[in-house]
């Protein structure tokens, strides 16, 4: 194949970027409109005369459903080399001015892959700075992730997890927040298992769902309560044909805790 022949994933993403930029364009005057009729009806006056609640609660409605939101940077004072790229995530390492052949220990840090950007962990990693060599999973945005990529289930989420450790060898601490702990638990106890050379010398899990039986949620209730059919019905969704990851089923995180407070 000749070298200056494009990378037809590389024109598709283009082409799908372009689309979103078009959609985030189009949805600006609504999102304005909604911000607009909030500042001016949201207060003690206005909220008084018949239909107004109503409204206001509409406007807020619409301005969330046509928020554009974007990736914040993380805006450390350390330089941020990609070392492992896959097709949900690439593995991110920080190196800071002036450390750059200091030996300090390795520290993974898995962030929650559940709507969240990596950014939301940027006090955990500038704490870990000073004393370590710092790695955090980046993790695509699912609306950027096509679906000629494939599933991503939990079977792939413990793989991702497993590569991301091989790459960087035995020896490195796992530091899981949230959402990834239960994947993590399960790629490590794997390696152990086989007793595998990159096992990491530690692993802490904060906030993290080991054991959703003890101190549960409302969210832990209801999965109690409903039968599994229920989540196929009312959580799992078909994404939109406007984004790239069309016809990928996606499970609709954000509506549990609505769905929760339903009789």
């Amino acid at each position: 194949m000749a070298a200056n022949t494009l990378d037809m994933h590389q024109v598709s993403f283009a082409a799908f970027h372009a689309a979103q930029t078009m959609y985030d364009l189009a949805k600006m005057p609504f999102n304005m409109a909604a911000q607009l009729t909030q500042a001016t009806l949201d207060n003690d006056l206005a909220r008084a005369m018949p239909g107004i609640s109503s409204l206001v609660a509409t406007a807020a409605l619409t301005e969330r459903l046509t928020r554009s939101f974007s990736k914040q940077g993380f805006d450390l004072d350390a330089r941020m080399e990609t070392i492992l790229s896959k097709p949900f995530a690439d593995l991110v390492r920080f190196v800071p001015a002036g450390a750059e052949n200091v030996a300090r220990p390795p520290v993974l840090l898995f962030a929650p892959m559940s709507g969240h950007y990596a950014t939301l962990l940027r006090g955990t990693v500038e704490g870990f700075l000073a004393t370590h060599d710092v790695y955090i999973t980046d993790w695509t945005d699912a609306r950027m992730s096509p679906v000629w990529l494939g599933r991503f289930d939990l079977d792939d989420y413990i793989d991702h997890v497993r590569k991301m450790l091989t790459h960087l060898g035995g020896g490195a601490h796992v530091l899981a927040v949230c959402q990834p702990g239960p994947p993590v638990l399960a790629a490590i106890s794997m390696m152990a298992e086989e007793e595998d050379a990159a096992l990491p010398a530690t692993m802490t899990f904060m906030g993290s769902p080991i054991d959703a039986r003890l101190s549960p949620t409302v969210p832990n209730r209801l999965a109690e309560e409903r039968p599994f059919s229920w989540f196929e019905e009312n959580m799992i969704h078909t994404v939109p044909a406007r984004s790239s990851l069309a016809r990928r089923c996606a499970l609709a995180t954000s509506r549990v805790q609505t769905a929760a407070a339903r009789p």
